[in-house]
Parts: C-alpha cells; sequence; structure tokens
C-alpha cells in the first residue's frame, strides 16, 4: 500500500480562522446573555456584528496571545473543541474557588443545559474571571507531563474533587462540552449551515460563518498540481481531520482538491462522533489512531469498532505517510504504523522543528509544497 494522509489545518489550510472561533466561543459563552452573562463586556459583544479588530482583541485576551494554545498544542490537544472545554472548565473552577473564600461554600453548578449554564452565571457573577495565563499556571500544574487525553482526565478528577458529589461537566463529551461544541460550531459553519447539519436551531443566532473565510497555505493551484504529482506517482490520497465533513467538503471543493480525494478514506470528527456513540466513555480524537484508520482502510461504521480497539495496524511493506503540523498527528501515525512527515506552518512555525524531529517525525518540510522533496525516489 501506498499513502498520503494530510492533516488540514496547519498543513493545507491556516489554524488563525479556527483559533479565531475558538476564543469568540468561549468570549461568547462567559460573557453574552445568551450563555453565562458574566460582566459588562455583555454589552459590547454583539456576535452578527463582531468585526476583524473585535476578533482579534479577544483571541489576544482569551488565548493570551497564544501562549495557552501553544501550551495546549505542545501536549498533544489539537481539537479546537477541546481547547475550549479545557479554557471553560477551569475558568469556571477557579471562579467557583472563588465563590467558596467568600462564601465558605462550593456553589451547586449545573451544567447539562442551557438553564443550568445560565443560572451557574448568575451565580458567579460579579466574581473576577481569570485572566488566560492563570489557567495556563493551573493546566501546568495539573498536566505538565501528562499529553491529550490524560490532561482532560487529570483535570476532570481535580475538579470533581472540589465539589461535592463531583463535577461530570468537567469530562470530554460531557452536555456541557457538546453545548459549547454547538456554540463553536455556529460561530464557524453559520447558522444556515449548522441547522442543515445539525437539525436543530442554534442558541445564540445570528452568525455568517466562518467557513468561506479559509486562507490556504499555499496557492490552490500549486497544490492541486502536487495532488496530481503524487496520485501519478502511484500514492492514494487520504484525509485525517479534526474537522467535521463539511468543514473539509466545503472548503476543499472550493479550492477544487475535492476529487482528489475518495470520500471513504475522508476521516473525520464526523466518523469520532458517530464512533463514539459504540464506545462511550472512550476518546477517540487524535492522537488515537481512528481518524488515521479511517484514512487508510476507509471510513466504513461497519469498522468503528476495530479501530476504536486499534487492531488495524500498517506493515513493513506499506509505505504510508501522515502530513501533520502537530505532535498529536505525529503519535497518530506512530499508533497506526505509519511514517510522519513535519510541517512548519502550523501555530508555532520553525519553533516547531525541535519538538516534532524529538516525537519522531521522519522528515521536515517547511511547506506542503515542498512534499515531494522528502518522498523516496
Amino acid at each position: 500500500m501506498k499513502k498520503i494522509i494530510f492533516d488540514v489545518d496547519g498543513v493545507l489550510f491556516s489554524e488563525e480562522r479556527y483559533f479565531d472561533v475558538s476564543g469568540l466561543t468561549v468570549w461568547e459563552w462567559l460573557y453574552s446573555s445568551g450563555y453565562m452573562g458574566l460582566a459588562a463586556e455583555q454589552d459590547d459583544f454583539r456576535p452578527p456584528s463582531v468585526t476583524e479588530g473585535q476578533t482579534a482583541a479577544v483571541r489576544r485576551k482569551v488565548w493570551d496571545c497564544d501562549r495557552l494554545l501553544q501550551w495546549l498544542k505542545q501536549h498533544g490537544i489539537n481539537s479546537n473543541w477541546d481547547m475550549v472545554h479545557a479554557h471553560l472548565t477551569v475558568t469556571l473552577w477557579l471562579m467557583a474557588q472563588e465563590y467558596r473564600r467568600r462564601t465558605g461554600e462550593m456553589p451547586a453548578l449545573s451544567l447539562t443545559d442551557i438553564t443550568g449554564v445560565r443560572k451557574a452565571g448568575k451565580t458567579l457573577l460579579g466574581l473576577p474571571v481569570p485572566a488566560a495565563g492563570k489557567i495556563t499556571q493551573v493546566l501546568n500544574r495539573i498536566g505538565d507531563t501528562l499529553k491529550g487525553e490524560e490532561v482532560f482526565s487529570a483535570l476532570a478528577r481535580a475538579v470533581s474533587e472540589d465539589f461535592q458529589g463531583g463535577a461530570a461537566w468537567a469530562q470530554l463529551r460531557s452536555p456541557f462540552w457538546r453545548m459549547h461544541r454547538d456554540a463553536f460550531q455556529d460561530w464557524y459553519l453559520g447558522d444556515d449551515l449548522f441547522m442543515k447539519t445539525f437539525g436543530v436551531r442554534p442558541l445564540s443566532p445570528g452568525k455568517g460563518g466562518f467557513l468561506t473565510r479559509e486562507i490556504p497555505l499555499a496557492p490552490p493551484e500549486s497544490v492541486a498540481a502536487l495532488f496530481q504529482m503524487l496520485r501519478e506517482k502511484g500514492y492514494g490520497l487520504a484525509v485525517a481531520t479534526g474537522r467535521s465533513w463539511p468543514e473539509v467538503e466545503i472548503p476543499f471543493r472550493q479550492m477544487g482538491w475535492l476529487p482528489f480525494f475518495p470520500r471513504e478514506y475522508i476521516g473525520t470528527a464526523s466518523d469520532v462522533e458517530r464512533a463514539s456513540r459504540l464506545s462511550p466513555g472512550e476518546s477517540l480524537d487524535k492522537p488515537h489512531s481512528f481518524t488515521y484508520a479511517c484514512a487508510v482502510y476507509g471510513n466504513g461504521p461497519e469498522n468503528y469498532s476495530a479501530y476504536a480497539r486499534e487492531e488495524q495496524k500498517l506493515t513493513e511493506d506499506d509505505e504510508v505517510w501522515v502530513v501533520g503540523d502537530s505532535l498529536s498527528d505525529i503519535w497518530g501515525a506512530h499508533r497506526i504504523g505509519a511514517r510522519a512527515v513535519g510541517v512548519l506552518t502550523g501555530l508555532e512555525g520553525e519553533r516547531a522543528r525541535t519538538v516534532l524531529e524529538d516525537n519522531g517525525a521522519e522528515k521536515i518540510i517547511a511547506r506542503i509544497t515542498d512534499l515531494p522533496s522528502v518522498l523516496p525516489g
């Protein structure tokens, strides 16, 4: 087998829009009256009319000029949904601790539905919202030696120990996680595509979406020429991404790339979501090999259980490369037995070289169009 599996964000498209949207999602959850409505800043937050300048300012504040994002990426957390979850979970935990310092008891937070979220906002109203740098300190204390799912498991345990009756909302894929995941998707997809995809109205409508504002990391025609050349060399092309299917289909179609990728070899968060219903409680996100198995062997639901158990492994006779910008891509490639090419167009740019090499990237390229230079032959 000869195949090349591409990550999308930081490889083919800039991650900037996703990080912008993750910042807007956190900001809306904390300050919008549609969610927690914590501070007077909610009065300045009008989702339908958010400008590029406001978006940039929100991102700087929420992610501490990307320092918190860098910590998460360095610890194998690649999903923007999970990045938002880390931020909101630590924020609410620290605010609850401040509430205890002032009142002598922890607040009862029920975050299983939007009513509970708004009630939590009223309970915590007036308390200081911790700065992003403080969130990084907490995560570093809890999970500095951990990676990926381990970080969230440790965080959920620590939070639960502080609340009488636990804090199930701190876990990945909890109802709380799903609510802010949907908020993120509404920002990114826009109201119309969100309703088409999920069949429900968004909780906080008025968003046009960012999906049509993707920024390719190389001229689309140059990338298409690369794909054509790789196919002529006998490589099958596939995708393994944390995006949902519409987030791949629409921009790939716009760029003219979709015909190069058979649908059954595009592994996405949509596959993870469906498979997670069969394996509740187990994370199938990168760096789990599930998405890569979909890209290698096909994304048929009849194979999900085997992929979740990581039964499929490549052999020495297979030439399969995973092209990605993050540690989760490198780790995921090795879990399925593939070789990894690190690309330096992600969040940290050239600074990522040493980390990618130290974690087993066989090759490093500056940009996606350099890929042929490191392939055999």
